[in-house]
């Protein structure tokens, strides 16, 4: 079972989870409660998720802070991170941290599928 875990507020981004990973196959859990970077370190943690949907605009300003410390614990974890942030800067940050899944909002489904799909795949080969 691949468990994902979504830290948004973002109903297309819910609406699009429930479409296509309800089945066995999959644990969706989405976060939500607080944009407090001590708790969402802590739900990640408690969860031990496979993949990590983290959306910025969500938890902005703490962004680059909580990844790093998220990366810190666990350096394996697959994160799609997801903004509206169209600034380079913030790109360059996320990508040094070591995230290779970036989504820039308005993102299709596709785009989407297409991310996971490639971090399902690549944690494919790891386990094999």
């Amino acid at each position: 079972m691949l468990k994902i875990l979504i830290i948004s507020v973002d109903q297309n981004l819910k609406s699009f989870s429930e479409r296509n990973f309800n089945n066995p196959d999959f644990q969706i859990i989405t976060y939500c409660s607080t944009t407090d970077p001590l708790d969402i370190m802590s739900q990640v943690c408690s969860t031990n998720p496979s993949i990590l949907v983290l959306d910025d605009d969500f938890i902005n300003p703490n962004t680059v802070h909580l990844l790093t410390s998220i990366k810190k614990v666990n350096p394996k974890l697959s994160i799609i991170f997801i903004t509206s942030n169209t600034s380079i800067e913030l790109g360059r940050q996320i990508h040094s941290i070591g995230v290779k899944f970036y989504l820039m909002k308005p993102y299709t489904d596709n785009e989407f599928t297409e991310f996971l799909n490639s971090i399902i795949k690549e944690q494919a080969k790891i386990i094999y």
